[in-house]
């Protein structure tokens, strides 16, 4: 009985150093798991941020080139205007240089733009409210 006792003891000590040696490789295993997943993210990552790089230069050579177009359109615009308010003075029999018009244009993103409803026809007038945010419109 003693012999069969201290066989079946053994038996299970080698089972629990089994069990700790399989925990132990699955330790190892999950480890190597997180690295590589760490590495995956990582690439992905570095891809995502390429990508937004390339998405930048992209707009950025838009922007340039819609500005080139832009300042060319700006030019025969000025030389435009320039010429009809000269015809004006003259016509009128003003003297002197034509007035200034500005010509810069500002982007502003969709994300900042409200439609607001309400007219049924054309805005001829707006002010903004100095004491809020109100639009006064008619």
């Amino acid at each position: 009985m003693i012999k069969e006792k201290r066989k079946n003891l053994q038996k299970d000590r080698d089972k629990d150093k089994e069990r700790e040696s399989y925990q132990k490789k699955d330790k190892e295993l999950e480890k190597e798991h997180e690295g590589e997943r760490a590495r995956v993210k990582e690439k992905e990552r570095q891809e995502r941020e390429k990508e937004f790089e390339k998405d930048r230069e992209r707009v950025e050579k838009n922007k340039e080139q819609e500005k080139q177009h832009e300042d060319h359109n700006d030019r025969d615009m000025v030389t435009d205007q320039e010429e009809k308010i000269n015809v004006k003075h003259e016509e009128n029999g003003a003297s002197g240089e034509p007035m200034d018009i500005p010509t810069t244009y500002v982007e502003i993103p969709s994300s900042d733009v409200t439609i607001l409803e309400g007219h049924t026809s054309e805005v001829c007038a707006c002010a903004w409210s100095p004491a809020g945010s109100l639009l006064a419109s008619g």
